[in-house]
C-alpha cells in the first residue's frame, strides 16, 4: 500500500519511444497517459490500482508469499498454453502492421489440440493431476506446416519458384 507508481521522464527531460508510450496508453486510457507523462507524477497505490496501471495490492509483510502463490499457480498450468497466451497477448500489443498472427496461431493450435503423455512433461489424471495439452513435436510439425503454407502463398503471389 506504501508504493507508488509513475514515470518521470518530463522531470528528467527524457523522452519515450511512441510504442511504450501506446503501450501505456492503451493500459490506462490517453487522459490518464497525459497525466502520468506530463506532469512526471507519482500515484500512490490505490490511485494506480484504480485506473488500471496495477492489478493488485498487498500488505508488505505478505507480498512475498503472494508473489511465490501467484508464481506457483501460473506454473501449475499448461505451459504451451500459458506460452501460446503471452505471444497472443504480446502481438496485440503491438502495431497492427507489424502484427505476426500465423506464429501465434501455429503457437495457439498445438496448445489446445495436443495429447499428453509423462515423458514429454504432462499432467496425467492417474496421478491426481489435470491433464494437458504439451507435444513439442507436434508444436513444430504445426510451425513446419504453416510456414510451407506461407511460402507458397508468397510463391503464388510473387510468381517466383523460390522463397
Amino acid at each position: 500500500p506504501d508504493s507508488q507508481f509513475g514515470i518521470p521522464a518530463a522531470k528528467l527531460g527524457l523522452g519515450y519511444d511512441f510504442s511504450s508510450i501506446a503501450a501505456l496508453a492503451r493500459l490506462v486510457g490517453a487522459s490518464v497517459a497525459r497525466d502520468i507523462l506530463f506532469s512526471g507524477r507519482f500515484l500512490p497505490a490505490d490511485e494506480a490500482i484504480r485506473v488500471g496501471l496495477i492489478n493488485r495490492i498487498e500488505p508488505e509483510d505478505t507480498i512475498e508469499a503472494e508473489v511465490q502463490a501467484y508464481a506457483a499457480l501460473i506454473a501449475s498450468n499448461a505451459p504451451l498454453t500459458v506460452r501460446a497466451s503471452k505471444a497472443a497477448l504480446r502481438e496485440w500489443e503491438r502495431d497492427p502492421v507489424d502484427r505476426d498472427l500465423v506464429r501465434v496461431e501455429a503457437m495457439s493450435m498445438p496448445a489446445s489440440t495436443a495429447t499428453t503423455t509423462k515423458r514429454d512433461g504432462g499432467h496425467s489424471p492417474k496421478n491426481g493431476r489435470r491433464r494437458f495439452g504439451a507435444a513439442e513435436k507436434l508444436l513444430g510439425r504445426v510451425r513446419s506446416y504453416v510456414v510451407g503454407e506461407h511460402a507458397a502463398a508468397t510463391m503464388k503471389r510473387t510468381g517466383r519458384k523460390e522463397v
